[in-house]
């Protein structure tokens, strides 16, 4: 059974069209879908987030693993609602 991605948010750009996170646990690539974002208060949203871009040292890749981190861009249902110190699942 393969290991559920997670992710930590780090920073989130103002337009929300990027941000910053840790990959947690499991392997993050390109196309990627999201459907949990837990905020930093303990709240479970449902979302429907599409991971566009994956950038690491100003190169595009197409996945990375865990305790790394990049710049991505996420979009879809929720992009919105992302906030330093939430976590994404699904």
């Amino acid at each position: 059974m393969p290991t559920e991605v997670r992710l930590g948010i780090e920073s989130v750009a103002p337009d929300h069209a990027s941000c910053v996170v840790r990959c947690l646990d499991g392997t993050v690539s390109v196309g990627q879908v999201f459907s949990r974002l837990e905020l930093p208060d303990g709240n479970v949203l449902p979302v429907s987030l599409v991971l566009g871009e994956i950038v690491r040292y100003n190169r595009r890749v197409e996945f990375f693993d865990v305790a790394h981190a990049a710049r991505v861009r996420l979009a879809g249902d929720g992009a919105d609602r992302l906030v330093a110190g939430a976590f994404l699942g699904g």
